[in-house]
């Protein structure tokens, strides 16, 4: 380690930009133990990535002093748009144009644009919190948890005794290095990050600003996202399948799949895993294709189907004919269901648990804003465009997808369905499409089950147990799996699941705590009037959260209700 040494000793002699090494080894070592399972997660709306998953064992990932690990490759600017391009798009883009059924054309277009940009906003709170707490954190907030500790135990702390640490968290942003500094700190922070130095999590973000209960608020999110996440994959892996054997039903397919899964969430590593997003990311693209052709070939037979023969005698015009949107029973506006659209919405565009780890891995963290709002406006393009399309080719007058023995497929209770490639015709490119996404899934569901499991092995499994650890962990894994099957078997609808999740949990991370956790980090330096606007924020957040899931329990009762009515 003599480079490491060497850049530590020459930040010392740089100028306060760069920061004091010693107290950053000192004070990224005591955070790692308010997060001790450092998992970088999978995104919930879209397939793993590299940057995102937990491809590194927790106690590999802490900064344990003489353990000697490969050097991290920061990312560049392709890779930093494309991680979080990968990120915001995933198969919950498939339920969009169900979400625009629920809320209407016009209601469905604007809102995706009020989520994306509220998104935007707090993740940008967010990372700026981050940037604060582990500049001027890793050497001021994160010593002055250190500095507790030293005064706890009696040791004197140096120079830095008797300053307090809510100062240390709360002193205002250091001035920005100058140019040759930042370079020094740009290969300084390349040979830190090694050692999990100056990479805060969101837990850890949480603990700093709001307190320890906060990061365990974080991790329970986190967990209940990923598990509500991996049950929506496995409504959308059984969907599909039943659609392509029709003699199966949907219980029975989850009743074949479960021991699969549960074997498959033994595998203890996942790194040989990553290159099936490659799989996962073309899978998406060749689906919104076919979603166009499916939907134009439809509207092109239909125009011809119904347009009149040709005849001498023109008809005069009539001011009530209807309009294009009118004909085919499209809504701009559905105001009793409009609130079942916010979830799903929430669901694609709050990556903020993931899109932490990514910003600290850049390798030109400045560029990380602009990333993001051009990854977030084309996000909320493509969606806008899946959304409209499905809604107007497959919604309104449109029949309701039935199996061959003339029954109402699963999740196609209204014209379109939960997940919109159950709409497209039958054929060669459905069964590719379908076979493509189930493998890909099934992969994303093993590493999406890894965040809370990691947490839960870390609470239950222990050495004192009559079994082994081994068999300990494969035990609680299969429950976890259990549950989200159940989950899945109860309420059998993809975009349903993922109103519930990005309701609940996501609202939580994305719309409710980055406004606080932003107030609390710089509450010497906001105004009081910025500070209302912030609690506002935070406020609409929870009346989001709660009238969507109001929403989402109305609409589950109704299916539940319908179930019954058909079966008796």
């Amino acid at each position: 380690m003599p480079d490491q040494r060497h850049y530590q000793q020459q930040s010392q002699h740089d100028g306060d930009g760069i920061g004091n090494a010693t107290a950053n080894e000192r004070s990224s070592l005591l955070l790692r133990e308010v997060s001790s399972t450092e998992s970088q997660y999978s995104s919930l709306g879209g397939p793993a990535t590299p940057i995102c998953s937990p491809m590194t064992p927790a106690f590999e990932r802490r900064g344990r002093p003489g353990s000697r690990k490969r050097p991290r490759k920061l990312q560049g600017r392709a890779a930093l748009n494309i991680n979080l391009l990968t990120a915001l798009n995933g198969p919950a883009s498939f339920a969009i144009p169900w979400a625009f059924q629920e809320a209407g054309l016009a209601a469905g277009v604007i809102g995706v644009v009020l989520v994306a940009l509220f998104s935007y906003f707090t993740l940008w709170f967010l990372i700026r919190c981050k940037r604060h707490l582990s500049a001027s954190g890793s050497g001021d907030a994160g010593a002055a948890r250190g500095l507790k500790q030293q005064e706890e135990s009696g040791d004197d702390g140096g120079a830095d005794k008797g300053k307090h640490p809510a100062m240390a968290v709360l002193a205002p942003t250091p001035l920005p290095p100058s140019q040759q500094q930042q370079q020094q700190l740009r290969r300084w922070r390349g040979l830190q990050d090694n050692d999990g130095l100056q990479q805060l999590t969101y837990a850890e973000i949480a603990a700093l600003s709001l307190g320890a209960p906060a990061s365990s608020l974080v991790k329970a999110a986190t967990c209940i996202s990923c598990l509500g996440a991996c049950a929506a994959y496995a409504t959308f892996i059984a969907g599909m399948l039943t659609q392509l054997f029709p003699v199966w039903e949907e219980g029975e397919v989850l009743c074949g799949l479960l021991p699969i899964f549960v074997l498959l969430s033994w595998v203890r590593g996942f790194r040989r895993l990553s290159f099936f997003n490659v799989g996962g990311n073309l899978s998406l693209v060749v689906g919104v294709l076919a979603i166009f052709y499916d939907g134009f070939t439809r509207l092109a037979a239909s125009s011809s189907a119904s347009s009149p023969p040709s005849s001498p005698v023109i008809p005069p015009p009539s001011s009530s004919s209807p309009s294009f949107l009118e004909a085919r029973g499209i809504h701009l506006l559905q105001p009793q269901t409009l609130f079942l659209f916010f979830g799903p919405t929430a669901f694609l565009f709050v990556i903020h648990y993931c899109a932490v780890p990514i910003e600290s891995e850049a390798e030109y963290p400045e560029d990380f804003t602009q990333a993001l709002g051009l990854s977030m406006a084309l996000t909320a393009m493509l969606d806008i465009a899946v959304g409209s399309a499905g809604y107007i080719f497959y919604g309104g007058t449109s029949p309701l997808v039935r199996n061959p023995a003339g029954q109402v497929v699963a999740g196609c209770e209204r014209p379109v369905c939960d997940n919109v490639l159950k709409n497209i015709e039958a054929g060669p490119l459905k069964t590719i499409i379908f076979a493509a996404f189930s493998l890909n899934l099934t992969l994303t569901y093993i590493i999406m089950l890894a965040p809370p499991r990691e947490y839960l092995e870390e609470i239950v499994v222990g050495s004192d147990s009559l079994l082994p650890t081994k068999w300990q962990r494969n035990i609680l894994r299969s429950l976890l799996v259990t549950f989200t099957f159940v989950v899945a078997s109860t309420i059998h609808q993809f975009g349903l699941i993922t109103a519930f999740v990005g309701a609940i949990t996501d609202t939580l991370q994305g719309f409710i705590l980055p406004p606080l956790i932003y107030a609390a980090t710089f509450a010497a330096c906001v105004s009081k009037c910025e500070k209302m606007l912030l609690w506002a924020m935070s406020g609409l957040g929870v009346v989001l959260m709660f009238t969507a899931t109001s929403q989402n329990v109305g609409e589950l009762k109704r299916l539940v209700l319908d179930n019954i009515n058909q079966k008796f």
